[in-house]
């Protein structure tokens, strides 16, 4: 098992890795936008899925494949990756806490059948508690991501912390996802099921929903200010300020005073 003390410098060093990664984020769909917006159109070999080369691809249809580019895909598949690297993150964090405190997993975290087979298969304790570790996270994370926050299912310990002060923040939270749902499983168009979770008044069922430069942004700041909040609360309470992150604490700071101003706006 790792000493608890590497695990909670490992913890700052991989939100230093997580906020250099969602701000690259950022950047890289602005750099992309920019070029192809002022790019003219180039020559291009139509290149056959099999590998064959083909002929050229006509002008208008370069223009509706830099459009669509402009108007969806680039800013759709970056607000997927934010929340990739944002479950990525968790699922980091969820599995060095029960590493080092495998108590939190409870008398019984595995049914006596799974627990016997896994006694079975593996050489030693550690092993046996990795996988348990493995299939506790794997459970959670096929739950509603919003219940990390609300439920405390990776036993962070920060008790109604987020409730208590980012009730906003968790409802603008829980749109991000219905949002990620409704890209990948519904073809980006409104249903039912994404106007209950989100309560929003403003859209209609089937309409389409699309990504736009300024909900990217705040998905990237809203994402980096909960990890953030709960990176400092995990460090604080788990480890007894063991640990001083000066990353951490000013994007604490700077997500408070957003928080405190409205400044999100794209979820409303």
């Amino acid at each position: 098992m790792e000493n608890r003390q590497f695990i909670s410098h490992n913890i700052a060093v991989k939100f230093k890795n997580f906020d250099r990664k969602m701000r690259n984020i950022w950047y890289e769909y602005c750099y992309l936008n920019d070029f192809i917006s002022n790019s003219p159109h180039p020559s291009i070999k139509k290149i056959k899925i099999t590998g064959e080369t083909g002929s050229y691809i006509d002008n208008k249809r370069l223009g509706g494949l830099k459009t669509h580019f402009l108007k969806t895909s680039n800013a759709q598949s970056h607000f997927i990756d934010t929340i990739l690297l944002f479950e990525q993150f968790i699922y980091y964090m969820s599995k060095e806490n029960f590493t080092a405190f495998p108590e939190k997993l409870g008398r019984e975290p595995l049914s006596g059948q799974k627990l016997t087979q896994l006694i079975y298969k593996k050489n030693n304790i550690e092993d046996i508690i990795s996988s348990i570790i493995e299939e506790k996270n794997r459970k959670i994370f096929y739950g509603n991501p919003v219940d990390i926050f609300k439920k405390d299912p990776c036993k962070f310990e920060y008790k109604d912390f987020f409730i208590n002060n980012y009730s906003k923040e968790l409802g603008y939270f829980s749109q991000i996802i219905a949002t990620r749902n409704i890209i990948i499983h519904n073809n980006s168009k409104i249903d039912s099921k994404y106007l209950k979770e989100t309560k929003n008044n403003t859209l209609k069922e089937k309409q389409h929903i699309d990504i736009s430069s300024e909900y990217l942004r705040e998905t990237i700041l809203l994402l980096i200010g909960l990890v953030s909040e709960l990176t400092k609360n995990y460090l604080e309470t788990n480890f007894n300020n063991s640990y001083h992150s000066g990353l951490v604490e000013r994007r604490v700071k700077n997500f408070r005073k957003r928080s405190s101003t409205n400044y999100f706006k794209c979820f409303k």
